[in-house]
């Protein structure tokens, strides 16, 4: 029969307990770093999936879709390139017997303006930002090595004008059987991403012709 001395059991049952210890902390460290690394994979799968055109959540969970923008408000920009410059839109403004300019607005600095000025509330401006900029990106897709419209019968012409007018009008503008116009787009360049503002500032994309309102 084997005899076991009880200092001799003390000191295997504390060795023991010691080994015990220290994998549970080896193993508690292991887990925590293996979870960070899980959840870091798994927020920006779901961050992908949920800035698709074809939005999985908002359309299987219509419903609660609201949660989701709590967690992930950035959209599919949120990847690409910054942009390199601004649109500017002129509209030009003169009369039909003269050929002096009587006023030039920008539109689109003029709707940043009103955008910025009813925040919170510019649900309205924040949408026909986007349509605008949307009109024009297919506006452009119609313009030649000339920049001239090459498109006579283009809707996104239609609507750019139409919108020209009516924030004219807003604007206290006044606009007549002899008012004519023409529209001159700008790319305005921002400083920074390699380019020097100084040798390129606004740079013209395209110019429409005078013409009366209709």
């Amino acid at each position: 029969m084997i005899f076991i001395s009880n200092d001799f059991a003390k000191q295997l049952f504390s060795t023991f307990v010691f080994r015990v210890i220290n994998m549970s902390k080896l193993n508690f460290h292991n887990i925590k770093i293996y979870t960070a690394i899980t959840m870091f994979i798994l927020f920006w799968i779901m961050t992908f999936a949920y800035v698709l055109p074809v939005n999985i959540f908002k359309q299987k969970t219509p419903k609660i879709a609201w949660c989701y923008n709590q967690i992930w408000g950035q959209k599919w920009s949120f990847f690409t390139q910054p942009n390199l410059y601004n649109e500017r839109l002129f509209f030009v403004l003169k009369k039909s017997e003269t050929t002096q300019v009587t006023d030039s607005i920008d539109v689109l600095n003029e709707l940043w303006k009103d955008k910025r000025t009813n925040i919170p509330f510019n649900t309205k401006e924040d949408i026909l930002n986007h349509i605008m900029y949307w009109q024009i990106d297919a506006l452009k897709e119609t313009i030649d090595t000339s920049k001239k419209i090459t498109k006579t019968n283009n809707t996104s012409m239609s609507n750019i004008e139409n919108f020209g007018k009516l924030m004219l009008q807003k604007k206290g503008y006044k606009i007549d059987d002899s008012t004519q116009f023409k529209m001159m787009l700008y790319a305005d360049y921002i400083n920074g991403f390699g380019i020097n503002k100084k040798n390129k500032k606004c740079v013209l994309e395209f110019e429409t012709s005078y013409k009366p309102f209709k």
